[in-house]
């Protein structure tokens, strides 16, 4: 039987025929696979760069919840500082009304609010040197003044903090 009479016809002018068709589907199978497998990699390479962004954006907020940490920290112990300083401030308030009641005076123990303070008053030349140690929770200050009776009322001619 002829090829042409089969009904079958022989490409002749560099069409393909049965064989080269199985060649350019396999051609073609392996362009698909090699597309899909780009397109994996595009999803992994997407998967990979938004877990670098999440760990980055991750470790930002976390810089900036420690400094806010840090932050609240200092502003506590400052707090309690000053607590300390108003509670020594105090001591020597109570002192002042003490000594005008009696002018023998010479200190002692005195809570104030939260805070307690240690008040030594000595007699000094034309007045007292009082120094009042205060603590308030953590914090430790200590003040040295110098009070002159004027008209009435003490007055601090000195006034210092006292570090140790």
């Amino acid at each position: 039987m002829d090829d042409n009479t089969a009904g079958a016809s022989r490409p002749s002018n560099g069409e393909l025929d049965g064989d080269d068709s199985s060649e350019n589907i396999t051609s073609l199978l392996i362009l698909m696979t090699s597309h899909s497998q780009f397109k994996t990699l595009e999803k992994g390479f997407a998967s990979v760069l938004i877990l670098i962004l999440f760990a980055t954006f991750s470790a930002f907020g976390l810089e900036a919840y420690l400094k806010a940490q840090t932050e609240n920290r200092m502003a506590k112990r400052e707090a309690i500082s000053r607590q300390a300083l108003y509670t020594a401030e105090g001591g020597i308030e109570w002192v002042k009304a003490e000594l005008l009641t009696d002018p023998l005076f010479a200190g002692g123990r005195h809570r104030i609010g939260e805070g307690e303070a240690e008040i030594n008053v000595t007699l000094g030349e034309g007045g007292y040197w009082v120094t009042s140690d205060a603590q308030y929770g953590l914090a430790h200050r200590k003040l040295k003044v110098f009070l002159q009776l004027d008209q009435g009322r003490w007055v601090m001619s000195q006034y210092q903090e006292l570090y140790q």
